[in-house]
């Protein structure tokens, strides 16, 4: 499936574009073998080397595959994308150019969530409320705009202008991340405590990432994505729960025998760490020590 330089729509007025692809899972093992001399390591094959890479966390090796995506997206869900990893970025810039007159609109006004005070929830406002916050958001928009093309009007500076519009203007950006950052924004923002919006792309990346490197995006999904931390309670309780399994049963929940022995470690009760501060010296000895340096 040819899925470059094809412009998946986002919300109303946003895309998604994959522009350019380096690598992909057959590029993400040569990477991985690297680190070996030749026929000092048995090869496996590529499934079975990148779910191990997966698995125990060597993140470099995908680091050699990079995707190069174009959007447009509202400020705030560019804001999301942006915080979540390391990426290489080129966006419009407000200070050089005019703005373009678009904004999201929503379709419907979710409430705020009574459980997650920075999420939204699933109920919606009444119709007759709906209709006033809409009404607002126009309101908001022509101000905006009718400021924004004032303040241009009297040659106010276009960096200083830009100050008045709102948040759901769009803005346009090349975004270039290797897939390991690209896992870990597709970890957070995906799930379903993120915001609707920016969980409408992250959703389009992941898709484009399935069917780019479908080995290491089922591996991702199955080690990463679906993965949950165990505290030290849960550990104990699953290890004495585990007493009452054949252990003969627990061969079938796996694709390795290497990956049932990995979790019989992580649920064996942990042993106990302890921490101790060292010696200290005084400010009197540290001054006395630089003086003594300073003099050899």
């Amino acid at each position: 499936m040819d899925i470059e330089n094809n412009y998946y729509k986002v919300l109303d007025h946003g895309y998604v574009a994959l522009v350019d692809f380096m690598g992909g899972d057959q590029m993400i093992e040569k990477c991985a073998r690297q680190s070996y001399i030749p026929g000092t390591r048995d090869k496996t094959d590529t499934r079975k080397l990148i779910r191990h890479l997966v698995r125990e966390h060597h993140t470099s090796p995908f680091e050699c595959t990079e995707f190069h995506f174009q959007m447009a997206l509202p400020l705030f869900v560019q804001a999301q994308l942006v915080r979540t990893r390391t990426a290489n970025i080129s966006q419009y810039s407000g200070r050089y150019a005019v703005m373009p007159e678009m904004y999201y609109e929503p379709k419907e006004w979710r409430l705020q969530s009574k459980e997650n005070k920075q999420g939204s929830a699933s109920e919606e406002l009444d119709v007759s409320k709906s209709a006033h916050a809409d009404s607002m958001l126009a309101w908001v928009r022509y101000t905006a705009e009718h400021a924004y093309k004032v303040l241009l009007d009297f040659g106010v500076a276009k960096e200083l202008a830009r100050m008045v519009l709102p948040q759901n203007l769009y803005t346009y950006w090349h975004f270039k991340i290797d897939a390991h950052n690209l896992m870990h924004l597709l970890k957070l923002r995906t799930d379903p405590h993120t915001q609707w919006e920016t969980r409408q792309y992250a959703s389009i990346m992941a898709a484009i990432f399935q069917q780019l490197c479908p080995i290491t995006f089922e591996a991702w999904m199955d080690y990463q994505y679906y993965a949950v931390t165990l505290s030290k309670k849960d550990r104990e309780l699953l290890h004495e729960l585990l007493k009452t399994i054949k252990k003969e049963d627990w061969f079938v929940m796996h694709d390795t025998p290497r990956e049932l022995h990995d979790f019989l470690k992580k649920i064996d009760p942990p042993d106990e760490t302890s921490f101790s501060l060292p010696e200290y010296l005084s400010a009197q000895e540290v001054e006395a020590n630089i003086q003594e340096a300073l003099q050899r």
